[in-house]
């Protein structure tokens, strides 16, 4: 009886450390089983259930619009500071499908074409887009800009001058959010056009008559991306590779900041760790984005790893000295903290990017304007990634498009 009761226990030791040695080869030996299998699912290879997702989005995505309303349009041209007041959010749905895809299985790579739809989700709003606002009109301010520094001088300035006093237009003017959403039309420029074309001079016939947010956005497929598919290396899942057929972009003043670096921002690599830094090419921005860690969150109770714009994403040049390849020509915007300057993308529209309500920027940019209120809670930009697929579950892309307007007494 007392070897039987040996012999017990020796099979039980024994059946117990093969059972603590298969633990350890199963813990080792499962996470990258599945790591690996989750690889090899998210890869875009043709007719895979990953490319079809990929092709056409089949998640919710809503696109909200926050506008300033100028209270004080009068008061401003007299030297006063502008008040404020932010309507909104309004709210559309947005839809995308990929175009005119081209597959290079050599070489890795798809080129495509993107469509995106804009819906208004009246809803999810708050107001409608019959709202009347007024607020800066781009164009015009574009025109004063190029007038006020062109070779044609003080004839220039006064001949635009006429013009919109012709079709009672200023700098800020009032339209519907529908217009200023989907687009209205350019009295300034169609009246120039007009009087232009009774000497024979067409040189207006080609530019846009009509401007908006989404004009000529919505449901409209213009840049093309290449992106890698991830069938070599996993790791260069949808990292953008080209823009338009170029491999980099030429906006900026250095081969750095011209580089394109990063995914289009809708997934990344997989086993993502809180030490990455996460790269994302914005054609909107016409430069690659950086994004930090922040902290661990959930989404529908997955755990995800949120990461952010940095703040020195914003950061003047005298702070952030990587930063200089992306200064411009206006180089007084540029020892600011919170602007970008993205005219040169942009047809030389005075054009600048900061995130709302001039978060993180120079308080003399805050103090500027009546009925701003920064606050990181609603106005910084973040993805959630679930860190196993590098999918983003959760993202707010947080801008606010200002324009640089240049004060000329000689224009009403």
């Amino acid at each position: 009886m007392a070897k039987l009761i040996k012999c017990c226990s020796i099979v039980s030791i024994v059946f117990g450390v093969i059972l603590i040695i298969v633990s350890i080869v199963g813990l080792t030996l499962f996470p990258k089983l599945v790591s690996n299998k989750v690889k090899e699912k998210i890869v875009l290879r043709k007719d895979s259930d990953s490319f079809k997702r990929w092709t056409k989005l089949s998640v919710p995505v809503f696109i909200k619009f926050y506008l300033f309303d100028i209270q004080n349009k009068n008061d401003v041209f007299n030297g006063h500071k502008p008040i404020v007041v932010e309507r909104g959010p309004y709210v559309f749905r947005q839809t995308r499908e990929k175009l005119d895809i081209e597959i290079d299985e050599l070489n890795a790579t798809i080129t495509y074409k993107e469509l995106k739809g804009y819906y208004f989700e009246p809803e999810l709003s708050n107001g409608s887009l019959s709202d009347e606002l007024t607020v800066v009109d781009v164009p015009v301010a574009s025109l004063i800009n190029k007038v006020s520094g062109s070779l044609l001088g003080s004839f220039g300035v006064s001949s635009l001058n006429e013009i919109l006093k012709a079709v009672e237009q200023t700098a800020f003017n009032t339209y519907t959010v529908e217009e200023i959403i989907y687009g209205h039309p350019i009295p300034v420029l169609q009246k120039l056009d007009e009087q232009l074309s009774w000497f024979g001079v067409q040189f207006l016939s080609k530019v846009p008559k009509k401007f908006g947010l989404l004009h000529e956005k919505n449901l409209t497929a213009s840049d093309s991306l290449t992106v890698n598919s991830g069938i070599h290396d996993v790791n260069d899942l949808q990292k953008v590779i080209k823009w338009n057929n170029e491999k980099k972009v030429s906006f900026w003043n250095s081969d750095y900041c011209n580089m394109i670096n990063g995914t289009d921002g809708s997934r990344f690599h997989p086993d993502v760790k809180p030490d990455d830094v996460l790269y994302v090419f914005n054609p909107a921005l016409c430069r690659s984005v950086s994004l930090t860690f922040d902290t661990k969150t959930k989404v529908e109770n997955i755990e995800t790893l949120r990461f952010q714009l940095p703040e020195k994403f914003f950061a003047s040049r005298r702070r952030e000295t990587d930063n200089n390849c992306f200064c411009t020509k206006e180089k007084t915007t540029c020892d600011y903290d919170g602007l970008l300057d993205i005219s040169k993308c942009r047809n030389d529209a005075p054009i600048l990017i900061s995130a709302p309500h001039f978060l993180y920027g120079d308080i003399k940019l805050i103090d500027s304007i009546n009925g701003l209120q920064p606050n990181e809670l609603y106005h910084k930009t973040f993805v959630d990634v679930e860190p196993l697929t590098g999918a983003v579950l959760n993202a707010a892309r947080r801008m606010q498009i200002n324009v640089h307007i240049k004060s000329n007494e000689n224009i009403q």
